[in-house]
């Protein structure tokens, strides 16, 4: 859902979770994992601050444009297809 709500342009709160880090960055609040008050804590800041909300809203939508975009993410797909599957041979 990270990448989802990155392409809207949304500011983000997620667990602090590896994953979550690579993705989101610096756009998104994070709570420790598996502590719902940290959790809603991180809620209520984004709720209480809608500068911060568009600040990495926009953080989220540049960062998913710039590099996670399908354009920039296919073309490592098919390396990675060609190293498994050898390269593609001409029919």
């Amino acid at each position: 859902k990270v990448l989802e709500y990155m392409a809207c342009g949304r500011a983000i709160v997620a667990y602090d979770l590896r994953e979550h880090r690579e993705s989101a960055g610096e756009g998104a609040l994070y709570a420790e994992p598996n502590r719902i008050e940290d959790l809603a804590d991180k809620i209520a800041i984004l709720l209480d601050d809608p500068g911060l909300r568009e600040r990495m809203g926009d953080y989220n939508r540049r960062r998913f444009l710039d590099s996670m975009a399908w354009e920039y993410s296919a073309g490592e797909l098919l390396r990675a297809y060609e190293t498994l599957c050898g390269p593609k041979r001409n029919r």
